[in-house]
C-alpha cells in the first residue's frame, strides 16, 4: 500500500522522524503524517512533491509496481510487460470488464509504454 511504500523509502533514507520527511518534502506534517499512517490518500500536488523528491514513478508510489526492477517489466518481449500487467489487474480483481477506473488505466498505460520503449529501441539493433 501507498503509507507502507512511503514509510519504508523514509527509513530506508535513514530519517527517524516524520517531521524530517515532511520538511524535506516541503510539506504539512500533518499531512505527511496522515499519508504515512494511511488515514489519507495523496493529493496530485502531494505525490507530485513526493515524486520530484524520490526520482521514482507514480506508477510505484499508487501501485507497488516497480517499473525498473520488475520482472513484469524486464522480459524482453514485446508486449509482455502490458499483458503480465494487465493479467495481474484482472487476477487482483481490478479489472471486471472493458469499464477502467482511471488508476488501471494509469497502470496500463505505464506497461504499454515500457513496450513502447523496448520495441523502438530493438528497431535501431
Amino acid at each position: 500500500m501507498f503509507n507502507e511504500r512511503l514509510r519504508e523509502y523514509r527509513l530506508g533514507l535513514g530519517i527517524k522522524t516524520k517531521q524530517e520527511m515532511a520538511s524535506k518534502l516541503g510539506m504539512k506534517v500533518d499531512l505527511y503524517t496522515k499519508l504515512e499512517n494511511g488515514v489519507r490518500k495523496p493529493s496530485k500536488q502531494a505525490l507530485k512533491k513526493i515524486i520530484d523528491f524520490s526520482g521514482i514513478s507514480e506508477v510505484y508510489w499508487l501501485y507497488g509496481i516497480d517499473e525498473k526492477n520488475n520482472e513484469h517489466f524486464n522480459k524482453g518481449d514485446s508486449l509482455s510487460s502490458t499483458k503480465e500487467c494487465l493479467e495481474s489487474l484482472i487476477k487482483i480483481g481490478l479489472i471486471k470488464d472493458d469499464k477502467l477506473s482511471e488508476e488501471v488505466k494509469t497502470v496500463l498505460l505505464a506497461a504499454l509504454k515500457t513496450d513502447i520503449k523496448y520495441i523502438l529501441e530493438n528497431e535501431k539493433k
